[in-house]
């Protein structure tokens, strides 16, 4: 035998080891009187690795819950992997059980990119707890109108932005909701543009969105790869992880609000792609806003009672492209069943974006609207956005109370429609969403302009108005 061929079989003689290992040690191998969930079939230590999906995996995980139900079961060297597809089913567990699903899985990924710090990522228990109840007291619903002002100040300098360079649209939503959090938080006043926070909060919140999906790293499941140098073949990953870490220590010093501006962004991204696909949304909004409000001012938070269709606008947003399509993932701290299923201790389940709605690919307020009122019959999609439990986003309200003043003031002095082309003909966009941990809208295509002359005075107006708190 060659010493080539001595040397590449050590490692991988040493790598069965650890799966062998790793299996025997798993709960989920040592029967039980209860079988585990259904789910694709596994390989030999290898388990379910070769069937997760690289791209847009809860589309597979949908596929996957049709043929197998609601609780699903997948084995990832050696990890048991829970996949919820109902509401009902995580409701259950992850609301009604939390004392068993609060946990967080003990994450490679996150200690190696640094994210330790991060209260949403840790793991239930005597550090988490304080860390919570301080950012809940800031943030409960009888306490957040303290940051209204600050939301209006915000909302007023992106109109602007909007006016002066509507081609940057990215752009001003990630510097609005990052202004308004830093403010809101740290009372740190950003600067107009080029701000050094803001701009870390949006290249922070990257790393996440393409770590945090089962099966995109191997060394989440394998640690013993952490110590591959990064010049070998197949360990480009320690390079990004490298940079991530990086961007993680720097952000460590205005902490918190990564998932909320990342989550705020992207569905006030996607709001603007719904406005082009569907119009006659808009334009019913516009002219609710036109009744209500009236030409000589602009919206805030005092009509947010009335403006029943744009309150409807807020929750669609939530529900049509979920931003983060399978939650944060829990973890199981002892054995549970379920519909005669076992649920071994240590399980680590999220949550695929179920389809709980008729026609769930089209953008329909309407569905959350019943005799000119909100239908508190139809499940509000932010007990899906915002998480479960004990787990639950504490930053939700704020998030809420952000969108809708972002949607109500934009829809009311704007239209966004599609581009036009060099041939004058129209520029035609797809509702596509990038894959990660968190999925924002793929680039398309538009045009903004203000609705007429009276709505661009009311916007240059706002340059005038001290609105902050």
């Amino acid at each position: 035998m060659s010493i080539e061929i001595s040397g590449f079989l050590v490692p991988v003689a040493i790598l069965i080891v650890i799966l062998l290992w790793k299996l025997l040690r798993n709960p989920s191998f040592h029967p039980r009187t209860l079988p585990l969930p259904p789910g694709p079939k596994p390989l030999p230590i290898l388990g379910n690795v070769l069937n997760i999906p690289s791209s847009l995996p809860w589309v597979t995980y949908a596929d996957w819950s049709a043929k197998y139900g609601d609780v699903m079961h997948l084995q990832l060297l050696g990890q048991s992997i829970i996949v919820l597809g109902s509401p009902e089913a995580a409701f259950e567990l992850l609301e009604k059980r939390s004392a068993i699903y609060s946990d967080r899985p003990r994450s490679t990924l996150v200690s190696l990119m640094g994210w330790d710090w991060n209260f949403a990522l840790m793991p239930y228990g005597p550090r988490w707890r304080p860390t919570r109840r301080t950012f809940w007291q800031h943030f409960h619903p009888g306490v957040i109108s303290k940051y209204e002002q600050t939301q209006l100040h915000e909302t007023r300098r992106f109109l602007r932005k909007l006016l002066a360079s509507p081609d940057q649209l990215t752009h001003h939503i990630h510097y609005a909701f990052g202004a308004t959090i830093l403010k809101a938080v740290h009372g740190i006043e950003v600067a107009d543009s080029d701000d050094k926070y803001v701009s870390l909060l949006k290249q922070a919140a990257q790393g996440p969105a393409k770590a945090f999906v089962p099966g995109a790293f191997w060394v989440e499941y394998m640690p013993i790869l952490r110590h591959i140098p990064a010049w070998v073949p197949g360990a480009g990953f320690q390079k990004k992880i490298a940079k991530w870490r990086a961007d993680s220590i720097a952000l460590n010093e205005v902490p918190f609000q990564v998932a909320k501006s990342a989550f705020t962004f992207s569905t006030l991204h996607a709001f603007f792609l719904a406005m082009i696909l569907y119009p006659d949304v808009q334009k019913k909004a516009q002219a609710e806003l036109d009744n209500l409000v009236g030409a000589t001012r602009l919206p805030d938070f005092g009509d947010r009672p009335s403006l029943i269709y744009i309150n409807a606008i807020v929750k669609e947003c939530l529900r049509w492209q979920n931003v983060a399509p399978l939650g944060v993932f829990h973890r199981s701290v002892a054995d549970n069943e379920y519909k005669g299923y076992l649920i071994p201790e240590g399980s680590v389940a999220f949550l695929h974006d179920p389809k709980v709605y008729s026609m769930p690919e089209e953008f329909m307020p309407e569905r959350f609207i019943k005799d000119g009122k909100l239908n508190s019959d139809i499940r509000d999609p932010s007990t899906i956005a915002f998480g479960y439990g004990r787990r639950i986003c504490p930053g939700r309200n704020f998030a809420e109370s952000s969108l809708f003043i972002n949607i109500a003031t934009v829809l009311h002095v704007f239209d966004i429609i599609p581009a036009v082309g060099a041939n004058g003909e129209t520029i035609p966009v797809e509702a596509r969403m990038t894959s990660g941990f968190l999925s924002y809208p793929v680039e398309f295509t538009y045009s903004i302009a203000p609705r007429s002359v009276a709505a661009e005075g009311l916007i240059r107006k706002t340059s005038q108005t001290k609105d902050r708190a």
